[in-house]
């Protein structure tokens, strides 16, 4: 089974073009980061997260959507602005965004021996929440 990974779209639509030159690929885990960027317009870059939804959606793949950084604080319980990038002006109909599409977003995937999540995670922090490393617990546990 062949796995593309692709990481911090932030509005950007090139992972269409990740897509057609890996068309032979069962899975695509995207690391998240879908918004905040610095130069592609906020209405894009939910239209571009809408796309990634509707090729989850519609493709037949196996489609993983992972949270990072820059979507957590849209998570509609979430009041934090820090990120770098933080659209304001947008940010109610990002966080609704989100929202509507949460049943499509984890925080990390396990894929055979392979833990994928945005930032990693750091042996301190698994010491500190877990007895022992057992990586399904910790996925469960996490997402």
């Amino acid at each position: 089974m062949k796995t593309v990974v692709i990481a911090d779209v932030h509005g950007r639509d090139l992972w269409k073009q990740i897509v057609a030159q890996e068309s032979d690929a069962d899975r695509f885990i995207f690391l998240g980061d879908y918004f905040d960027s610095f130069d592609i317009p906020g209405l894009i870059q939910m239209h571009n997260f809408k796309e990634i939804v509707e090729f989850k959606e519609t493709s037949g793949k196996e489609v993983v959507m992972l949270l990072g950084n820059h979507d957590y604080h849209y998570l509609p319980e979430v009041n934090d602005s820090s990120t770098s990038g933080y659209q304001h002006r947008l940010a109610p109909a990002i966080k609704m965004l989100i929202g509507e599409n949460r049943h499509h977003l984890q925080i990390a995937y396990k894929m055979d021996e392979f833990l994928f999540s945005h930032a990693g995670i750091s042996s301190e922090w698994m010491d500190d929440n877990f007895v022992t490393w057992d990586v399904d617990v910790m996925v469960s546990f996490i997402n």
